[in-house]
């Protein structure tokens, strides 16, 4: 099959702010021919926007970075009507490690550093995303967006994301891995994956499934030193098999012990769609509440 390289208009411009040189470039990427698109995000430094644009175009953008060593690369490979766009950092010395960070820059010098993208990502064609994020702080709605797919991985920032409107195709699997940072989700209801994986490490992750839920749920957790917080509407039911050991917290409310390590929500019975969900951990916490 023949590969098309799609070629992407960029633009570059240089300001000078407060005295120091600020690089900008920007990204306009026509959505003319595709149905899908694979979306491949690695920032490892910085501060990430991302929301949803018109229909025109599979990806409008800016960058704003002070260091050459923080330019973004773009990579966008058509293959008849699908494609895979690949935003990413690169230089000789760097990779996605968090160590490599404070090896490209002098620690003291991290909070000088201005590195800024802002992304928005058409909601007319089926989504499918990979985000990978160092130390970086992340504000993601996803608002409006065909999303069939999606994975964070979160290092040491503050990552959040929101989905105010239910996903207007069926998604297959959610996945998030917190190291040592913190992330929040809202509006996870509304996202509607037939499954769902939470990793976190030694930080903390918050996901509330508020939203219009439209089927059954099937979620892994798993929990180190850290602590995860899911919400869940009162209107779907809920089972959870935990495996924990005595250095670890699980506080479920308004469950029913069917056994020594599965538990059922006192609503099971009366509700039309559920999730079921394994828990595993170690020295952390978990807690599962209730929202209206």
């Amino acid at each position: 099959m023949k590969k098309l390289i799609t070629i992407i208009a960029c633009f570059v411009t240089i300001i000078v702010l407060s005295g120091e040189e600020q690089n900008v470039k920007r990204y306009d990427i026509p959505i003319e021919g595709l149905s899908e698109s694979e979306i491949e995000i690695e920032f490892n430094l910085g501060s990430l926007e991302i929301r949803t644009g018109n229909g025109k175009y599979l990806l409008r953008g800016a960058a704003i970075y002070s260091d050459d060593r923080l330019r973004p690369h773009i990579r966008h490979k058509k293959i008849g009507d699908r494609s895979k766009l690949h935003i990413y950092t690169e230089t000789n010395e760097f990779n996605k490690s968090i160590n490599s960070v404070f090896d490209l820059f002098n620690k003291k010098d991290l909070d000088n550093v201005d590195n800024e993208w802002k992304l928005e990502f058409t909601k007319n064609i089926p989504l499918e995303y990979s985000i990978s994020m160092g130390m970086a702080e992340g504000q993601l709605d996803f608002s409006g967006q065909k999303i069939t797919d999606m994975e964070i991985e979160c290092g040491m920032g503050d990552v959040s994301i929101n989905i105010d409107q239910p996903n207007p195709v069926e998604m297959r699997s959610f996945t998030v891995e917190t190291g040592m940072g913190e992330f929040s989700g809202k509006g996870m209801g509304n996202l509607n994956p037939e499954k769902f994986t939470i990793d976190c490490g030694m930080g903390s992750t918050d996901i509330s499934f508020d939203g219009k839920i439209k089927n059954d749920m099937e979620g892994e957790v798993s929990v180190g030193m850290g602590s995860v917080s899911i919400d869940l509407p009162r209107n779907i039911g809920a089972e959870v098999y935990s495996e924990s050991s005595f250095l670890s917290n699980v506080d479920l409310d308004d469950f029913d012990k069917i056994d020594d390590s599965t538990y059922r929500s006192e609503n099971w019975d009366d509700t039309v769609y559920r999730v079921y969900i394994k828990a595993s951990v170690g020295m952390g916490s978990i807690n599962i509440n209730w929202i209206d």
